[in-house]
C-alpha cells in the first residue's frame, strides 16, 4: 500500500485488496495503550480510505492519549 497517496474516503475496506488497511486497523486497536508509540501509524489511520475502522480507531487513540496526558500517564 502506498501510504503517501492514501486519502480519506468512505470505502468499506473489505476484500483482499484492503489487507494492508485491515492490518493497520488491528494495530490501531492496540496503540491506545502505548502513548506516543506509532504516531505515524495513527497519522496514516486518519488519512485511511477505510472510514468505519481505521479513521475511528486513530481518533480513539488520540483521545485516549490526550486523556492520559492530563491524568499524568
Amino acid at each position: 500500500m502506498d501510504y503517501e497517496h492514501a486519502a480519506p474516503a468512505d470505502l468499506p475496506g473489505l476484500g483482499p485488496e484492503y489487507k494492508a488497511h485491515q492490518c493497520l486497523g488491528m494495530l490501531l486497536q492496540i496503540l491506545f495503550s502505548y502513548e506516543g508509540v506509532g504516531e505515524q501509524l495513527v497519522a496514516t489511520g486518519l488519512w485511511s480510505p477505510v472510514i468505519s475502522s481505521n479513521r475511528y480507531a486513530a481518533l480513539h487513540v488520540l483521545k485516549v492519549w490526550d486523556t492520559l496526558k492530563y491524568m499524568g500517564g
